[in-house]
């Protein structure tokens, strides 16, 4: 199996944007938003993986 380290990468900063303050800092609490967007995104990129 061959990885794709910059799609990797990519996905990788994106999911830890979601629930960034502007410190830099990463909170995503159970049943925020912020938890919410992160499990849809890592949804979409599991049934879309290309």
């Amino acid at each position: 199996m061959k990885i794709n380290n910059e799609r990797l990468w990519k996905r990788i900063h994106e999911l830890g944007s979601i629930g960034q303050d502007p410190e830099g800092s990463l909170t995503r609490l159970v049943f925020t938003n912020e938890e919410r967007q992160a499990k849809q995104l890592v949804k979409f990129q599991v049934l879309r993986p290309f």
